[in-house]
């Protein structure tokens, strides 16, 4: 019989082997890991794996507690956004250590966050509940364009848009409602009634540069592992990803991005946790976009670590084992540039990615991930936000990391059952 501590994970719907690298981190810090998914034909050496029968949280309920009665799991944990709020209901449960399902729904839901900084006065911007164009004509009449409209419960900027007009707004909020009743985020959530509404939210936009934060909350302190500038172009829609790091804020801008995400943790009912926060720099002082329970994804963990050498998977297992944070020295750069950009495509049936040979591995490029499988349908919008592949790239310069992951980008082939071929 093992000796080794056993974790549970869940996730709703797999992710697949995007993260398959933050098991890899579980598993290195001696633990066991056990699966608990909706997906069929999951492919990692986990030492256990259960497959739910549906959505519905009762079925996770039922299956995890058998499953606990047998293993008597020392943790449970997720990474993935949409498995937020049912981790936090099957912690309760199995009476493991975890964020409380009231922080976790405040964290997940766009519309119970911002109502929770509205009560606790984090910065944030102006908004409102959106079930009709109407409602979001109203509230554009009253702050001013440009607004943004965003699910409540959406994820990787899916459906959310810059409307500078009125008649932007009316077209971006049909096809925000049509898209997130369709394909979003919200159906890789286990059904239960601590989800909160699922509808749509217009927010006042934040004009400003914007920054990623990964963190740790402990109480009335916050240790800030990691921050990333967007160097994104702005557009109307937000998926468009490209990070750097380290950081070009001063120390006064830190210290003001570490109070805001404080404030916005604290609102939230987060007592101890694992953040990726996002913030814009409007007027010249920080405003929470949102701040997630669970470490950034794509390229972010890569990049605390190379720039700064901090690891937000294993602070997350810190959390999930309910010990306070490892001391993490306030943003202590490693001298290395990092980069992450989010790879987009053109919207089709994908049938091959072709990659030239002898151009990964590259010791420059630490990861180049791409989502979709063959015969996967991407969607882009108004449909949806599909993303096609994360690269991350070093180099001795910003300018020269950005090219490095250029080139990767602009070498790898896509093609589509329907063209001949797409870049």
């Amino acid at each position: 019989m093992s000796n080794k501590k056993k974790l549970l994970i869940v996730e709703v719907l797999s992710r697949g082997p995007a993260l398959h690298y933050r098991y890899d981190v579980f598993k290195s810090k001696g633990y066991e890991l056990f699966y608990l998914t909706t997906s069929p034909g999951v492919r990692y050496a986990f030492e256990g794996l259960k497959v739910v029968p549906s959505r519905q949280i009762n079925d996770f309920i039922v299956i995890a507690t058998a499953w606990h009665k047998a293993e008597r799991f020392d943790a449970i944990i997720t990474t993935d956004e949409a498995s937020v709020i049912a981790t936090a209901v099957l912690a309760e449960r199995l009476k493991l250590p975890g964020p409380s399902i009231q922080a976790a729904r405040c964290s997940r839901n766009k519309l119970l966050m911002r109502e929770a900084h509205r009560r606790h006065n984090a910065p944030h911007p102006e908004f409102a509940r959106c079930d009709e164009v109407e409602d979001a004509t109203r509230f554009a009449e009253r702050v001013g364009y440009p607004v943004v409209i965003k699910p409540t419960l959406g994820a990787d900027s899916e459906h959310v848009y810059r409307a500078d007009n009125a008649q932007q707004l009316a077209q971006r909020f049909a096809q925000a409602m049509a898209g997130n009743n369709n394909h979003s985020h919200r159906f890789a959530e286990a059904e239960c009634d601590e989800m909160g509404p699922h509808t749509l939210l217009a927010e006042a936009f934040l004009q400003g540069p914007e920054h990623c934060v990964e963190a740790i909350v402990e109480g009335d302190q916050i240790y800030i592992g990691s921050i990333a500038d967007r160097l994104s172009m702005e557009m109307d829609v937000f998926d468009n990803d490209l990070y750097s790091t380290p950081t070009a804020l001063s120390a006064e801008q830190i210290a003001a991005v570490s109070k805001a995400v404080l404030l916005g943790a604290k609102a939230q009912g987060i007592e101890r946790g694992v953040l990726h926060a996002e913030l814009r720099f409007h007027d010249g002082k920080p405003h929470i976009v949102e701040i997630a329970a669970r470490p950034g994804g794509g390229s972010l963990q890569y990049m605390a670590k190379i720039s700064y050498g901090y690891c937000s998977i294993s602070a997350a297992l810190r959390v999930a084992e309910d010990k306070p944070p490892s001391p993490v020295p306030m943003l202590r750069p490693t001298g290395r540039v990092a980069v992450g950009l989010t790879m987009l495509c053109d919207e089709g049936c994908l049938q091959s990615v072709e990659i030239p040979q002898g151009l990964l591995p590259h010791p420059d490029i630490f990861n180049f991930t791409v989502l979709p499988k063959a015969g996967s349908v991407i969607k882009r919008p108004p449909h949806g936000n599909d993303i096609f592949a994360y690269i991350g790239a070093t180099g001795d310069t910003l300018d020269a990391a950005l090219r490095n992951a250029a080139t990767i980008a602009a070498r790898v082939r896509v093609r589509f059952e329907t063209d001949e071929t797409a870049p």
